[in-house]
């Protein structure tokens, strides 16, 4: 199955919630996606540390700004599993 970027930053944010209860703030995407990654036994923080790398190196590319915002947002999780 193919996913998109943004489905590969959910289900990061969604596999480092197990770890850090409260990094996911709100979820409003599909119940089976949370549902799918609950069920999953807790991966280890040095692989989930290895996924938000992979994503910081396949940022989309387009405006300017938004590549940024996803930048931070992507340093926030590795910062969050450095700690």
């Amino acid at each position: 199955m193919t996913t998109t970027w943004g489905e590969d930053y959910v289900t990061l944010a969604l596999r480092v919630e197990k770890h850090f209860e409260g990094f996911v703030d709100a979820y409003c995407g599909p119940q089976e996606l949370k549902a799918r990654i609950e069920k999953e036994e807790k991966e280890s923080l040095d692989y989930l540390l290895l996924q938000a790398e992979h994503l910081e190196a396949t940022i989309p590319e387009g405006d300017r700004a938004r590549r940024v915002y996803l930048e931070k947002q992507v340093t926030g999780i590795k910062t969050t599993l450095r700690v």
